[in-house]
């Protein structure tokens, strides 16, 4: 377990406000020199609590659509398992989840450009390990909501993807940035520029671009929560009335220990993430939900496991 003082919380605050700052605005910000941010940073990094640093792309308005893909694999070996998460890193525009306490073993989340290349996707995998699979269920995310870690630091913000239908064209050069900062988001801009051999102002030029657009929506750190005592929890629920799911949301947005809210197409109108210590926690905060919003027919529970 480890402790945030004043200047760490602080530090995060300003790190979730805003990733791609500098690490001397930051400095300035939390009014200590440039070194000992940095040293901070470096130090929350080491022992794991700061595992990387991710870049939240808008693939909404590129025209993308947001597939997940839930399975149950219980009789699958842990080798294989660990066989399968190893080929699944090797897709871009991917990420994973590995649940606890649930029917479910393994999600995935995937970007696709034409509803055909999850299609071909999915086969694949059936093929290559569908003598494995007991169940699958899968949904399409609509919008996704991404919220700081209030309870952390006592700063709301919140990110809100596939917010516009305007779809947006990229040139190869704006695409090359965007998959460079993926790999590295707060890469040095000018190492960044040498590696696309562009000039710095060029690069800088792109990035503000991309941002003034909305498809570079920001930088986010990926804490190891479970360090400060905290566990994920995301609940699945299934509206009475789904066209009166903004209520809900509102509700959701209103509560620090929430980080993440998704609108689905599929078995479930809707879910959400959230951090607690104890299952009394968010026990407490699921009585208070069903009492304030009452339109849930019925939720499951799952302790998720990130893919890191």
């Amino acid at each position: 377990m480890i402790k945030l003082d004043l200047k760490n919380q602080r530090l995060l605050k300003e790190i979730e406000e805003d990733g791609f700052q500098s690490i001397s605005s930051i400095a300035k910000k939390i009014q200590v020199s440039k070194e000992i941010a940095h040293y901070r940073l470096n130090k929350l990094i080491k022992i794991g609590f700061i595992i990387d640093f991710r870049l939240i792309v808008d693939y909404f308005l590129l025209g993308y659509k947001y597939y997940r893909l839930a399975l149950n694999i219980h009789n699958l070996k842990y080798d294989s398992r660990k066989r399968i998460i190893s080929e699944l890193k090797n897709i871009k525009k991917f990420d994973f989840r590995i649940y606890l306490s649930t029917d479910w073993d393994l999600e995935i989340n995937i970007w696709v450009k034409h509803s055909i290349d999850f299609y071909e996707f999915y086969s694949d995998l059936i093929n290559k390990y569908g003598e494995f699979i007991i169940d699958k269920e899968i949904h399409i995310i609509t919008k996704l909501y991404l919220l700081n870690h209030t309870y952390l630091h006592n700063n709301f913000k919140i990110i809100t993807l596939g917010e516009s239908k305007e779809y947006k064209n990229l040139d190869e050069l704006d695409l090359k940035i965007i998959e460079e900062l993926q790999k590295n988001p707060r890469s040095n801009i000018v190492d960044l520029s040498t590696k696309l051999n562009i000039p710095v102002t060029t690069l800088y030029y792109r990035i503000k671009l991309l941002r003034k657009s909305k498809i570079l929506k920001a930088i986010v750190p990926n804490f190891k929560k479970s360090l400060l005592g905290y566990n994920t929890y995301r609940v699945e629920m299934t509206l009475q009335n789904p066209s009166q799911k903004n209520r809900l949301i509102t509700f959701l947005c209103s509560k620090t220990e929430v980080i993440r809210i998704a609108e689905l197409i599929g078995n479930r109108d809707i879910d959400f993430e959230v951090d607690f210590k104890t299952t009394e926690e968010l026990d407490h905060f699921l009585e208070e939900l069903r009492i304030s919003v009452n339109i849930i027919r019925d939720f499951e529970v799952i302790n998720l496991v990130t893919g890191d």
